[in-house]
């Protein structure tokens, strides 16, 4: 099974066993969070294990989760950073090619929004001068074998026994298809921004995969909040910003759509590298945040 087949099925679990992970998954999440972290900026992310899921849910009730309701897991991650655009992304980028990487393990995985990130980190009590910006929840899926039937159901072309809600999908209710969704020629732009390109001129680029797969990445919200300009060799990534004015969750969009966009190209065949972009040459509107530029090798 490609990775890109995995992708376009990575879905976030809600309901886990109570029990622990076992040993091999655990040695995986241990191995995965230890600095150095493979990523731009990786110094500005601080990742750390907490074993003890019941003492946490304790700990943080009213401060992260759904409406301050925790979801229950026998463990979790606690995603800290230098309040900067540069290290959301990099923790965007970092944590979601982890969990990416877990579902080999059979592990489940969730996103959970912290709402009073100053006081949840105070209640948890470690030593960091990181933000806390964001937890994770782990476990096995309550479903027996929950991994492999997901491995099947793509075989076999059936939903999935994940929810719907991908990555930081912060409202309980969700749908399966999303009327919002934007139509994959909206999402890029040719030289500047506005000039669409049509579906033809994205499938002779041998794109239109790609771009496809980005349509349905997941995002806070189900938002799917970028946009892509191709100028040349280099590609262009903006990201719409929130109505809350939440740098934070913008900039870990980001770093999440990075990661796809590159396992993306990857698995087409392309090469290359994610830049940081300064300056606005493609007329991207002010609701929007230019967040870098993949340039292919």
């Amino acid at each position: 099974m490609s990775q890109i087949q995995a992708l376009t099925k990575r879905k976030s679990v809600r309901e886990y066993h109570k029990r622990g992970l076992k040993a091999e998954a655990l040695s995986f999440i241990e191995q995965a969070i230890r600095p150095p972290y493979a990523v731009a900026n990786g110094d500005l992310v601080d990742i750390r294990f907490l074993e003890n899921g019941t003492d946490v849910q304790t700990k943080l009730a009213g401060l992260a989760g759904y409406a301050g309701v925790m979801i229950e897991a026998p463990h979790y991650l606690a995603v800290f950073v230098e309040p900067t655009p540069k290290a959301y992304r990099a923790a965007g980028y970092y944590v979601e090619k982890l969990l990416f990487d877990a579902m080999e393990y059979n592990i489940g995985t969730c996103w959970i929004h912290v709402g009073q990130p100053e006081a949840a980190k105070a209640r948890l009590g470690l030593e960091t001068d990181k933000s806390l910006v964001a937890l994770v929840a782990l476990g096995e899926p309550l479903e027996e074998n929950a991994i492999a039937k997901f491995f099947q159901r793509i075989k076999a072309n059936k939903p999935s026994v994940y929810s719907p809600g991908g990555y930081g999908d912060f409202d309980v209710q969700y749908e399966e298809r999303r009327s919002d969704r934007h139509a994959t020629v909206d999402l890029v732009y040719l030289d500047t921004w506005g000039n669409s390109l049509t579906h033809d001129e994205l499938e002779q680029r041998n794109l239109l995969e790609i771009y496809t797969l980005m349509k349905n990445a997941p995002s806070w919200g189900n938002r799917q909040p970028w946009k892509f300009i191709i100028d040349g060799h280099d590609i262009v990534l903006a990201i719409e910003n929130n109505e809350r004015g939440d740098v934070a969750s913008d900039n870990l969009d980001g770093g999440i759509a990075m990661f796809y966009f590159d396992l993306a190209m990857n698995q087409r065949g392309f090469s290359g590298q994610w830049h940081p972009l300064y300056e606005n040459n493609y007329r991207v509107p002010g609701d929007y945040t230019i967040v870098g530029k993949y340039t292919v090798e």
